[in-house]
């Protein structure tokens, strides 16, 4: 195998790991909101209502969406008649 085409692989992956985690951050913020009808005030008090996955250090949540100024988030695109995308176990 290509060492250069495996390591933009193993960063792809990577990059994928973190977008999901970046997802289940926002997916606790929506039922932080559920739960109190506002948004978390940052990610430590979202911590406090449940656990959530590490995140790059510069990472906030500004109302329900983690805003890292050190990442390009992903843009995941799903086709309108097709089941929502599932996370691989």
């Amino acid at each position: 195998a290509d060492p250069a085409e495996r390591l933009r692989l193993e960063n792809r992956l990577k990059d994928i790991e973190l977008e999901g985690r970046f997802r289940e951050v926002e997916a606790a913020a929506r039922r932080f909101r559920d739960a109190k009808a506002r948004w978390p005030s940052g990610l430590e008090e979202l911590a406090i209502f449940e656990p959530t996955p590490s995140l790059p250090e510069s990472s906030r949540i500004e109302n329900g969406t983690v805003i890292a100024p050190t990442v390009d988030r992903l843009m995941i695109h799903e086709h309108p008649t097709e089941a929502p995308m599932r996370v691989a176990q």
